[in-house]
């Protein structure tokens, strides 16, 4: 979506040797529902409560970000606003690209039972790691100065967006280390970092846009450190032999199949803004763009759950564990269903009871009821595939979900365009729907193909998981 660290709580996400199934032919059925029955009652309190940190940082950190820009947006004028949104909204793509190239790769490698041959590709990660960020703190200085931005909010926003990137990767390396805490304890010290940082924006009497990116590189490093020597010290070795011609050997294997996914994901969410926009005009994309807000929630817990079970799952794949890991399927499922059943709670009686407390009275309520609708829909399909497209990731199998994200991006941008064409602007979400279920029916056959192959079940055991799982 590892090495082991000095922080005091260990292998909190992972389970004890006593938990883990047997995986032997059990010729009994009855036995082995029995059995089945313990495994799946078996330490889920534990894992609900996992899901809630792992959700409970990515929440933070969001909130305070929601905050930040609200703060912002009062203190800057519109110009100096307009850019330095633009520069966010530029590291937060530049996250996913980084994901892409290292992190995504990162729990296959650090769950490889070849150990020496794992050891050399997690160095070989870290050093092209910490190399590209070198690379990417001046690309942003540049950006930020082509922007007209001072030489001060350039420099200090380059190296906030540098930190940014590694801690992305730190994270990643936490999840894959079993150390889900210290994952949670990052994001909130960066949230307590920037919430403090709120009144001295508002009330002071500093220039605001450096101002803004001090503080963020403040919050980017401090939350940075929570990792400790565990990833430091990897992250800030010296560069091992040979690495670009070792990383060549991941890009192949894993990153480039990866970066074409993001990529092509990218285009698919930015097209639909570009398309509405240019044909429809910015006032109806306004509209959309408003009726999606009441769903972030459900984006949301989506990245920070499928982020942490990458991670578990790439390790009880590199063990064989395959009840384990339809075990780990229901859950995932079972978790994202729910956080979209409350969601759509909320929306009900947002849009039904109070819907001008949260929208201006300007967009009409129909057109925002037709679109929080149509935007559900799109996130219960996301819902309905994060638990396989996890699954692929800890294996390792980038290239079904390059292919599944291509063709989903080819159906989203024709059906936005047909649904602009023939309809109101509101109903080309449904183009954007059309990609996404695309992308569905590409990846659950081959999730379950592969899983069927690689981790076969006895049996009896299958059926009644199987039943479970789906």
């Amino acid at each position: 979506m590892m090495v082991q660290g000095d922080f005091g709580i260990q292998g909190d996400t992972s389970s004890p040797p006593a938990e883990r199934p047997d995986l032997r032919p059990i010729s009994d059925a009855r036995a082995a529902t029995g059995i089945i029955d313990r495994l799946l009652a078996r330490g889920d309190a534990r894992q609900w409560l996992r899901y809630g940190m792992a959700f409970a940082g990515p929440a933070a950190t969001a909130g305070a970000n929601f905050l930040l820009s609200l703060v912002l947006l009062r203190v800057m004028t519109a110009d100096v606003f307009g850019h330095f949104s633009f520069l966010l909204v530029l590291s937060q793509f530049s996250i996913g690209i980084w994901s892409a190239l290292f992190s995504a790769a990162l729990p296959v490698i650090m769950a490889d039972p070849d150990a020496e041959a794992g050891r050399w590709r997690l160095a070989t990660l870290f050093a092209a790691n910490i190399a590209s960020m070198a690379l990417a703190v001046p690309l942003f200085i540049a950006l930020a100065w082509g922007l007209g931005l001072s030489a001060q909010v350039a420099i200090l926003f380059s190296l906030f967006a540098g930190l940014l990137l590694l801690r992305q990767f730190a994270r990643t390396h936490a999840y894959a280390a079993g150390r889900a805490m210290r994952v949670m304890l990052s994001d909130v010290c960066y949230c307590v970092v920037v919430l403090l940082g709120l009144p001295v924006l508002l009330l002071g009497r500093y220039a605001p846009g450096p101002m803004a990116a001090g503080l963020l590189t403040v919050a980017a490093l401090l939350a940075l450190l929570v990792f400790g020597r565990s990833y430091l010290a990897p992250q800030f070795a010296p560069f091992p032999n040979h690495f670009l011609d070792r990383y060549r050997d991941i890009w192949k294997q894993h990153s480039g199949w990866s970066i074409l996914g993001v990529l092509t994901t990218e285009m698919t969410m930015n097209a639909h803004a570009y398309i509405v926009t240019f044909f429809a005009g910015p006032s109806a994309f306004a509209v959309l763009a408003a009726s999606s807000l009441l769903t972030r929630p459900v984006s949301v817990v989506t990245a920070a759950l499928g982020e942490y079970e990458r991670a578990q799952m790439a390790t009880l794949i590199a063990r064989r564990e395959a009840a384990g890991l339809l075990r780990s399927l229901w859950r995932f499922r079972l978790a994202m269903i729910a956080v979209w059943l409350g969601t759509a709670a909320v929306l009900v009686v947002v849009l039904y009871a109070v819907p001008h407390i949260v929208f201006p009275r300007k967009y009409a309520l129909e057109t925002l009821i037709t679109g929080s609708v149509l935007w559900m829909i799109v996130a219960l399909v996301r819902v309905m595939r994060a638990p396989e497209s996890a699954m692929l990731q800890g294996a390792g199998e980038f290239r079904p979900l390059a292919y599944a994200s291509v063709w989903s991006a080819i159906f989203s941008v024709v059906g936005v365009a047909f649904a602009l064409a023939v309809a109101d602007p509101v109903w080309s979400i449904s183009g954007v729907m059309a990609g996404e279920l695309v992308y569905g029916l590409c990846l659950w056959p081959k999730a379950r193909a592969w899983r069927r192959r690689a981790l076969p079940l006895p049996r009896e055991v299958g059926g009644a998981l199987e039943e479970r799982a789906s």
